[in-house]
């Protein structure tokens, strides 16, 4: 087995050695992954670990949204509190 963590999220995988693709979504957060293969040295001392490379592509839009009300929110407490004094 394979073992991949998504650098977003932190969300853990475990992988077939035999997969195809090197490309993973997190299901967790969506982000695209992409897994380097092991080179054939490391596949054959059988190290059970691939590396992750790239840059994150998307941001989990759950953060978005959280910022945004809270921005939200303390606008409104600012409003408020400057029309009371």
């Amino acid at each position: 087995m394979i073992h991949v963590t998504c650098k977003m999220c932190g969300h853990r995988y475990r992988l077939k050695e035999e997969r195809k693709s090197d490309r993973i979504v997190c299901k967790n957060c969506g982000q695209r992954i992409f897994v380097e293969r092991p080179s054939r040295k490391d596949s054959s001392k059988g190290s059970g670990s691939m590396r992750m490379s790239g840059t994150p592509t998307r941001r989990p839009s759950a953060s978005i949204k959280t910022m945004v009300v809270v921005v939200a929110v303390l606008l409104l407490l600012g409003a408020a509190f400057f029309a009371v004094a």
